[in-house]
């Protein structure tokens, strides 16, 4: 079996928005000391908890410092549509300087802590640091991609070939700032917010974690799982990580 590779990175004591912004653009130290300011302080929230909601005013962004948290719609009913996982280092809300009102809530799957932020081109305040502009607008650009692969999991793909999608693409943006350690990353999902994401039945979501460990194409234990078959699950899954790639500097 060919387990997940790592991409070697250098290890940094930087946060996870640092490591995510530095891939995209250069940054310069004067670019890091401030968004290390930026950062500074924000609020922890107990998983369930809600700190976006659909229809209110937008005027801050939000970084996900530590902790999984999810952007999703609702209706009337109470059925959800889980549109994308906001993991360490991702900016919740980065449109808020074009649409000032929120279109999706958004809530904690896991104790997280938040920095809120006033928007990029909401003032003056990124004028004098332009790189961290374009890292912002590629980290939008990235948001746009995860979209459009919620949209061909939905859409078109089998319910095997929507988990794997799944799983190999949280691989990737974990691996990206640093939080793959020892060949595992971090998976607190459970099936109903599974289910909620990929659109299917529990029993569906069921059926194909079983199939997968089944196989010894992964090992799920203790909210840690492994990616035994990376191969397998990469084919599987159809990921093309060039895309994610193609993003960056």
């Amino acid at each position: 079996m060919n387990e997940a590779q790592v991409i070697e990175r250098p290890r940094t004591h930087a946060s996870p928005l640092r490591r995510k912004l530095d891939l995209l653009t250069s940054l310069t130290d004067e670019d890091r000391n401030f968004l290390e300011k930026l950062e500074n302080g924000g609020t922890t929230y107990r998983a369930g908890t809600q700190y976006i909601f659909d229809g209110q005013a937008l005027s801050k962004i939000h970084v996900i410092r530590s902790g999984w948290t999810m952007c999703y719609s609702e209706l009337d009913d109470g059925r959800r549509q889980i549109l994308t996982f906001a993991l360490p280092g991702d900016i919740v809300g980065l449109h808020a300087s074009i649409r000032r009102r929120a279109t999706f809530n958004a809530s904690a799957i896991t104790r997280s802590q938040i920095t809120s932020m006033e928007a990029p081109g909401s003032g003056s305040l990124y004028a004098a640091h332009p790189r961290l502009g374009e890292a912002f607008s590629r980290s939008m650009a990235q948001d746009a991609l995860l979209l459009n692969n919620q949209a061909m999991r939905l859409g078109r793909m089998t319910a095997y070939e929507r988990v794997c999608h799944l799983i190999v693409e949280l691989w990737y943006r974990l691996d990206a700032v640093g939080l793959i350690e020892d060949g595992r990353m971090p998976f607190p999902l459970t099936q109903s917010v599974i289910s909620d994401a990929l659109g299917l039945s529990l029993v569906h979501v069921n059926r194909q974690f079983v199939q997968l460990r089944r196989e010894g194409s992964i090992r799920l234990d203790r909210r840690q799982l492994s990616i035994l078959d990376f191969e397998k699950v990469c084919a599987a899954a159809h990921y093309n990580p060039d895309h994610y790639e193609s993003i960056r500097r």
